[in-house]
C-alpha cells in the first residue's frame, strides 16, 4: 500500500514541476502571502474561509493540502486545523439547533445502533466516530444528532481529525518546495506518516470492536 500511494504521488509530483501546474501553485503561494501580508486579520480570514469551506461540504484534507501549499507545514497545519474545528462546531450547532434530536434517530436504525454503542458520548466517543471511515461532514451532523457536550465535541474533534491533517498537510508544503529533490522528500514523509496513522487508526478501531469477556 505504501509503495503505491508513494509512486502514484510521486508521479504527480512530476507531473506539477514539468507541467504549466507550476504556476498554479506558485499561485497558490502568493495567495497565501496575501493573507499572511494582512497579520492577525489575514489568518482570521483564512480560518474564516476554511470554516466556509467545511459547512459547504468541501473535503477537510483537501483544504488542508491548500493550506500547506499556501502558508508552508506549520502554519497551514493549524490554521486549516483552526478552520475545519471551527467549521465542524458550526455544523453541529446548526444541527442542534434545527431540533434533529435523539427522537430523529428511531426513523435511522444505523444511526441508533451508533448511539447505543458511545452512551451518552465524551471526547473518546467523538474522537472514536472521528476514526470511522466517514465523511467528516455528514459524521458531525450524526453527532449533532447524539447526546454529545460541547466540549467533548470540540476537543474530540481536534484529537481526531488532527493525525490525518498532518500528511494532507506535508503533501500541499511539498509541493511548493523549490526543487524536486525537496518535493520528494516532502511527499515522501507524507505517505510514511500517512501509512503509520492508518495502521494507528486501523489497530484503534479493532480494539474498540474486539468484545471484552467479562
Amino acid at each position: 500500500m505504501g509503495l503505491v500511494l508513494i509512486t502514484i504521488v510521486l508521479l504527480g509530483l512530476i507531473l506539477m514541476h514539468i507541467t504549466p501546474l507550476r504556476s498554479l501553485l506558485a499561485g497558490t503561494e502568493l495567495l497565501g502571502q496575501w493573507f499572511m501580508a494582512r497579520g492577525v486579520m489575514g489568518m482570521l480570514l483564512y480560518i474564516a474561509g476554511v470554516t466556509l469551506l467545511v459547512c459547504l461540504g468541501v473535503p477537510r484534507l483537501l483544504l488542508c493540502s491548500i493550506g500547506g501549499m499556501a502558508f508552508g507545514f506549520w502554519q497551514g497545519l493549524f490554521l486549516t486545523q483552526a478552520g475545519t474545528v471551527v467549521g465542524f462546531y458550526t455544523i453541529f450547532i446548526l444541527v442542534r439547533h434545527a431540533g434533529w434530536n435523539f427522537a430523529f434517530l428511531r426513523k435511522r436504525p444505523s444511526l441508533d445502533a451508533i448511539q447505543h454503542r458511545i452512551g451518552t458520548g465524551g471526547v473518546l466517543s467523538v474522537f472514536g466516530i472521528r476514526m470511522m471511515p466517514l465523511s467528516g461532514f455528514y459524521s458531525t451532523i450524526m453527532m449533532g444528532m447524539l447526546p454529545i457536550r460541547h466540549h467533548h465535541f470540540l476537543v474530540g474533534t481536534f484529537l481526531g481529525t488532527f493525525p490525518q491533517a498532518i500528511p494532507a498537510t506535508l503533501i500541499g508544503s511539498g509541493a511548493t518546495q523549490e526543487t524536486l529533490h525537496t518535493s520528494i522528500a516532502f511527499i515522501i514523509a507524507a505517505v510514511i506518516a500517512f501509512v503509520i496513522i492508518w495502521l494507528c487508526i486501523d489497530a484503534y478501531r479493532k480494539k474498540c470492536t474486539t468484545p471484552t469477556l467479562s
